[in-house]
């Protein structure tokens, strides 16, 4: 229960800003953040199923931290064809940090928050099953679950508007306070075994742009480039979303559980990569590039591993990630740390040479510097940039969507933490589209990297269940 101290603390709040925006014409945040008893936060999210279109799930590896985030207070869209889309959004929130306020303790992941992410590459025509998305969307929940540690936390955001009163604005936070009780009472959804068709699309396409990328690295064109593919589920039944992310947090646990929903859509995965975390003035990111499958038993993944860290085409394509990513953090830095050798990343799929660093931010540089400098990583688009993300644009026989884009969430503290989104899939009714890309250097051979995108989508696979739809 919230204390006296505090309701009454937030009462006075709310009278104040009702009088300023009326005043002054200019609408206000409020938010109020109270420590809660822990909860499911799957429990949550599936609670407010009725709420579809408009929820989000975030969790860090092994649960260490997890955001469930119901409704949108605000939303901010930009649809532009440049990579200034990050900055739009970003003035768009500082200009209401302004005019905020939060009411109970402040804590990293819990108040005023922005969730969301962007397209892949804003200079190629998204497919129409993005829509729901565009190039970029990002939101303000109206209440938000926050597990952080062993500690548990409630946020309700509201918007303060002209035609509000003290006693409209207090009735929607104990409304919120009282349904978020109520709601988490309710049943969960069944998921219905049913036969899935799976469509594998443009393969010998995708095969034939990896032969004609090897020749252009050959004659020096790029050193490195990410080509990806898609296949399609088809469902008997109406697909939904809590129990494949239920799944992904049962058997993906080392990775990054995200779900993100819009209208009739949602975009989810286990990403095993972070871009950029942004705590005060520490950044963290992550090195990932070259993989290879897990054993069958303790001994031959002992094995594959070691094979990993002995393998020159993956750590040549491991180290051009390094490279790219230690520039940006000396340039954004006062001081950096990197270690010198890959260690390995497990999952329960797929094996990752592995390289974590870890800086101090120089000031003036906000995480969106980061996201916008880092984005695409070579392990992602390839490298050099330029000629790489041409390369993709003109032969991949896909349009990316947000697969493989920085999707993630900040405060207006400028703390806040951005993926990778692979290892996803879009779900929007009876049809699940999975993703999967390869790094493609001198030495690729087509067949070895499809059989390497088998492998990669497979925790999308087991998680939505067509995992026996597709050869081994």
């Amino acid at each position: 229960m919230v204390s006296t101290q505090q309701e009454e603390s937030l009462r006075q709040k709310v009278s104040e800003l009702i009088q300023k925006v009326k005043k002054h014409s200019c609408e206000q945040i409020i938010s109020e953040v109270r420590e809660i008893n822990r909860m499911d936060p799957l429990q949550v999210f599936r609670a407010f199923r009725h709420n579809k279109g408009q929820r989000s799930y975030w969790s860090t590896p092994n649960q260490e931290f997890t955001q469930v985030g119901i409704g949108h207070e605000l939303v901010f869209k930009n649809d532009s064809t440049l990579n200034t889309r990050f900055f739009t959004i970003e003035a768009q929130w500082h200009e209401w940090r302004r005019s905020s306020y939060l009411v109970g303790p402040r804590v990293i992941g819990t108040g005023a928050i922005l969730i969301g992410g962007v397209s892949f590459d804003p200079k190629k025509k998204l497919e129409d099953k993005w829509n729901d998305f565009g190039e970029g969307l990002f939101f303000m929940p109206s209440f938000l679950y926050t597990l952080k540690g062993q500690k548990a936390f409630l946020t309700i955001n509201k918007v303060v508007k002209k035609e509000d009163t003290v006693k409209s604005v207090m009735d929607y936070f104990h409304e919120i306070q009282h349904l978020f009780t109520v709601e988490l009472n309710r049943k969960p959804i069944d998921d219905h075994e049913a036969s899935v068709i799976c469509e594998e699309y443009y393969v010998s396409e995708w095969k034939r742009s990896i032969e004609k990328a090897t020749t252009k690295i050959k004659e020096g064109t790029f050193e490195k480039v990410i080509l990806a593919r898609e296949i399609m589920l088809r469902f008997e039944h109406k697909k939904h979303v809590e129990p494949v992310i239920e799944k992904l947090q049962r058997e993906q646990s080392a990775s990054y559980i995200y779900a993100i929903e819009s209208n009739e859509s949602t975009f989810l995965g286990a990403s095993p990569e972070r871009l950029i975390k942004k705590e005060e003035q520490k950044v963290f990111s992550t090195c990932l590039a070259g993989s290879i499958k897990r054993g069958k038993d303790r001994e031959e993944d002992h094995q594959l591993g070691n094979d990993l860290l002995g393998d020159h085409k993956n750590l040549h394509e491991h180290q051009i990630v390094v490279n790219m990513i230690r520039e940006n953090f000396s340039e954004r830095c006062i001081t950096y740390q990197c270690q010198k050798k890959p260690t390995l990343l497990k999952t329960r799929s797929v094996q990752h040479l592995y390289t974590p660093i870890m800086g101090i931010v120089k000031k003036g540089y906000s995480l969106f510097d980061f996201v916008e400098s880092l984005h695409p990583t070579p392990a992602l688009g390839g490298f050099p940039r330029q000629a790489a993300m041409k390369y993709i644009r003109d032969e991949e026989p896909m349009e990316r969507g947000w697969y493989a884009a920085p999707i993630g969430w900040l405060d207006f503290e400028d703390n806040g933490e951005f993926i990778v989104a692979i290892r996803s899939g879009l779900i929007q009714n009876n049809r699940a589209f999975l993703f999967a890309g390869c790094g493609i250097v001198r030495d690729s051979d087509p067949e070895l990297e499809y059989e390497e995108t088998i492998i990669k989508l497979k925790p999308m696979l087991s998680a939505v269940g067509g995992l026996n739809n597709v050869r081994d």
